[in-house]
C-alpha cells in the first residue's frame, strides 16, 4: 500500500481538512489514553495515538534517516582534514574511506536511535509505574516524536550547502582540532536549531507517555527529559571543547 508522507505529517500535525474523517475510519484505542485536548502538541498526539501500525512511523523516521546521511555527506565534503605530524602513515586515505562508512553509519543510526531510544523510555516508564506496550504503542509514538527533526533535518541542510568550505588541522599535538568545525557559525547554528527541535521532540514525548503509560505529569516530565537532557550535555561538552 503507497504512503502518503504529506498526508502522515498533515494529520498528525492536525491541520489536515480531512484528519478527522481519517480518524473515523481508524478508531484504534490504546489503553490509559484519554480524550484529551483536540488541539495543539495534545491533540497530535492523541491522533498520532490512533493511528495503526508502525508504517507512518517507519517513514517519517525514514526521511530522517535520509535528511541525516546527507547532512553528513555535506558536511564531510565541505570540511577537509589536514594531517600533521603522522610520519608516512596515509591519514587521509583512511579519512576517504572512512567518510563511507560515516554516511552509512548515519543513515542505519537513525532506526538503531529509534528502537533504542523506545526502549529507555519505555523502560524508565514502567519503573515509575507505567502499564503501556512497548509495541506498537510506545514505538509508533516515538517514530513520529522525530516529525520536528525532519524540520532540524532541513535546516541542517541549508545552512550546510551555504557554508563556506573549510579546513581543519589535526596533529598528535592537537589532537582534538576537529573541534573546531563547532565554533563556525553556520555549524553552531545547526545544533542551536537541533536542540530547538529536541525541546518540541521532548514535548511530544510528554504528552505520549501520559496518555499511552498513564503517568503522572511529573513522571512523564522526567522520562520524557531524558533525552533532551543528554542533548544539552552533548552540545555543552562540544561547546566547551570548541573553545579551550
Amino acid at each position: 500500500m503507497a504512503i502518503n508522507v504529506t498526508d502522515i505529517i498533515r494529520k498528525t500535525m492536525g491541520w489536515c481538512p480531512n484528519a478527522s474523517a481519517f480518524e473515523a475510519r481508524k478508531p484504534v484505542r490504546f489503553d490509559n489514553i484519554p480524550a484529551g485536548a483536540s488541539g495543539g502538541i495534545g491533540g497530535a498526539i492523541r491522533r498520532i495515538s490512533e493511528m495503526q501500525g508502525m508504517k507512518g512511523a517507519l517513514v517519517v523516521v525514514g526521511i530522517y534517516a535520509i535528511l541525516n546521511a546527507l547532512g553528513v555527506y555535506i558536511s564531510a565534503e565541505k570540511i577537509s582534514y589536514v594531517f600533521e605530524g603522522y610520519g608516512n602513515f596515509d591519514m587521509g586515505g583512511l579519512m576517504s574511506i572512512m567518510k563511507k562508512f560515516i554516511v552509512l553509519g548515519a543513515l542505519v543510526s537513525a532506526f538503531i536511535m529509534w528502537v533504542i531510544g523506545t526502549e529507555v523510555v519505555h523502560i524508565v516508564s514502567k519503573v515509575l509505574g507505567g502499564k503501556g506496550k512497548f509495541y506498537p504503542h510506545m514505538i509508533t509514538m516515538v517514530g513520529y516524536s522525530f516529525i520536528p527533526f525532519l524540520f532540524a533535518g532541513l535546516a541542517s541542510l541549508a545552512l550546510l550547502l551555504i557554508m563556506e568550505p573549510m579546513t581543519v588541522t589535526v596533529s598528535p599535538g592537537n589532537p582534538m582540532g576537529y573541534t573546531q568545525i563547532y565554533g563556525n557559525p553556520y555549524m553552531l547554528a545547526s545544533t542551536i536549531f537541533a536542540i530547538i527541535m529536541q525541546v518540541m521532540v521532548s514535548a511530544i514525548l510528554f504528552f505520549g507517555v501520559r496518555r499511552i503509560h498513564g503517568l503522572t505529569p511529573a513522571k512523564s516530565a522526567v522520562v520524557a527529559g531524558i533525552p533532551l537532557a543528554f542533548n544539552i550535555l552533548s552540545l555543552a561538552s562540544i561547546l566547551r571543547s570548541s573553545l579551550l
